[in-house]
């Protein structure tokens, strides 16, 4: 008999710990940055003319992004190239000592939502983006994990 309920028990499904962190981080030309003061503004209180709005914000000690994903719908995903410009945004690398501080506009890539909670967001992104002098920054496995502020 006790072998029957170890085997029960055992045999549950367990669940998968959901993090308590925030995670954003995103490679940028070969250097791997991660963003320690993170936020998404949930779209059911943002609107734009195309309708729902959602916005994901990095910021760490050396840069930042900033993504706007218009006409946004939940779990899918959305492209800068399109023509309706689904996602617009910006990344910009702070002034440092000596630095000057540089500014950049996302022109091509997407941004994945894989899911969405009440109150969390998980995806992926890429994207390419050129400062006004024509300098251009590329980005992979961005990735994030994060609570929906309302």
């Amino acid at each position: 008999m006790a072998l029957l309920c170890l085997l029960i028990i055992s045999s549950c499904k367990k669940e998968t710990p959901v993090p308590e962190k925030d995670i954003f981080t995103v490679n940028i030309d070969g250097n791997l940055e991660n963003f320690t003061y993170n936020f998404v503004v949930n779209s059911n209180f943002m609107t734009s003319s195309s309708g729902k709005m959602m916005r994901i914000v990095g910021d760490g000690p050396v840069s930042m992004i900033n993504i706007n994903i218009n006409d946004y719908n939940g779990v899918g995903e959305y492209f800068l190239s399109d023509n309706r410009r689904q996602v617009v945004g910006a990344y910009g690398k702070k002034a440092l000592g000596s630095q000057k501080e540089e500014n950049y506009v996302l022109i091509d890539g997407s941004v994945k939502i894989l899911s969405v909670t009440e109150d969390r967001i998980k995806g992926t992104f890429y994207f390419i983006a050129t400062d006004y002098g024509g300098a251009i920054k590329k980005t992979i496995d961005g990735i994030f994990y994060l609570r929906l502020t309302k």
